[in-house]
């Protein structure tokens, strides 16, 4: 199965996934993908694809226009430039 990453998934409350529709469109793609950060929400925000780049083969974006709002925005913005 293809190996997809999703974003945005975060952590505010330990591993729960807070935004209802991220949840919904995540078990959607789940019948299709293999979503590798599902169970580890990130904390770090964009950044946290580095770990996964060797695995995955998708990126899944939504919701990125609001990224240089959040904590370390401007950087997290420029990574997702490269």
């Amino acid at each position: 199965m293809n190996q997809l990453y999703l974003y945005p998934l975060t952590k505010r409350y330990k591993s729960e996934i807070i935004n209802p529709y991220i949840s919904d469109l995540a078990q959607s793609l789940s019948d299709f993908y293999s979503i590798v950060n599902i169970r580890k929400p990130s904390g770090i925000g964009i950044i946290d694809i580095l770990k996964y780049l060797n695995r995955i083969e998708y990126l899944y974006f939504k919701w990125i226009e609001d990224l240089p709002d959040k904590k370390g925005g401007y950087f997290q913005s420029l990574l997702l430039f490269l």
